[in-house]
């Protein structure tokens, strides 16, 4: 098991648990962190994070409180090699046929309610402490057997975007 990393915040843990199922809020939350992408291009070159807003997302909402936010697009993977992405999506189609792959690749969030959310290449526990204090514990996803530069991209994802020093989590904890 990867080592969690650890944040708090002053505010009710429904906050992020809303913002896992909230596809309009990147453009205005993340406006400083689009910025920083625009003003240092190159320097974040494992995802696509400059793009507020995905054409062809979706909310779902399940019984008991459950859902997904699906961009309908699949997750952007820049700086691993074409032919070890090849091999990784070819091994994907065998293990799971042509659409259970295209299904595995494609980018969403799951929340499991209350407070388990399955984001990307991490899982998220949201933690409340009290009504006005929240700790949030995210522990990046590597892939046993896969090759390094899929674990490695992984775990660059995880410190550029969404892990506690990430350029997208300080936006959700104002």
């Amino acid at each position: 098991m990867t080592t969690s990393h650890k944040y708090g915040y002053e505010g009710n843990w429904k906050f992020q648990v809303e913002n896992v199922c909230d596809g309009y809020h990147p453009g205005f939350v993340h406006r400083s962190a689009f910025n920083t992408v625009r003003k240092f291009d190159g320097s974040f070159e494992n995802r696509a994070v400059d793009v507020a807003v995905r054409p062809g997302g979706y909310t779902r909402g399940y019984p008991e409180g459950h859902g997904t936010l699906e961009a309908g697009a699949p997750l952007e993977s820049g700086g691993i090699d074409s032919v070890v992405r090849q091999a990784y999506n070819d091994k994907l189609k065998e293990l799971y046929g042509e659409e259970g792959a295209a299904e595995v690749l494609t980018n969403r969030q799951f929340l499991i309610f209350p407070n388990l959310v399955i984001f990307d290449f991490n899982i998220r526990v949201i933690q409340p402490i009290s009504h006005d204090q929240t700790e949030v514990y995210s522990y990046p996803l590597m892939i046993d057997d896969a090759h390094d530069d899929i674990n490695s991209n992984r775990m660059l994802d995880a410190q550029t975007r969404v892990g506690t020093a990430g350029i997208l989590p300080a936006d959700n904890m104002l």
